[in-house]
């Protein structure tokens, strides 16, 4: 997959971390409620201006590279993309993932590709693309 960072669905991704945090309802983040705590991810996460071509933007959705909650961010969301498509279709032998990268092993085509069609279902926002090489027996 290429620029996930740019692709991160912000207002999903803030919820998935504030169910996580917030599972007990009375708990408190660092002192944080979760109101306070979506604010502050969002303040973290939205209202960038990026500089291309001597003109000023602002990102609309998902996070800046370069960002230092990119990765966090980017992370979060891709564990709940693996653990949803895993409930959808038969895990791969081996899956190791870093960042936004996945490396996944099949013992068919077929899974490979119901794999990844289906983790393309998982949310819109990204689009997987997969590379692979049948390995000799």
């Amino acid at each position: 997959m290429s620029k996930v960072f740019t692709n991160i669905p912000v207002d999903f991704t803030v919820n998935l971390i504030l169910d996580k945090v917030f599972a007990d309802k009375g708990y408190k983040f660092h002192g944080l409620n979760r109101t306070e705590l979506r604010k502050m991810l969002n303040w973290t996460c939205k209202n960038t201006v990026l500089q291309f071509n001597k003109k000023y933007y602002t990102q609309l959705d998902g996070v800046a590279m370069g960002s230092p909650i990119a990765p966090l961010m980017a992370d979060v969301f891709m564990n709940w993309s693996v653990d949803n498509v895993n409930k959808i279709v038969c895990s791969p032998h081996s899956l190791c993932r870093y960042v936004d990268d996945i490396f996944c092993a099949f013992d068919s085509k077929v899974k490979v590709d119901k794999f990844f069609y289906n983790l393309n279902k998982v949310h819109s926002s990204v689009s997987f693309s997969k590379r692979w090489k049948q390995m000799d027996s």
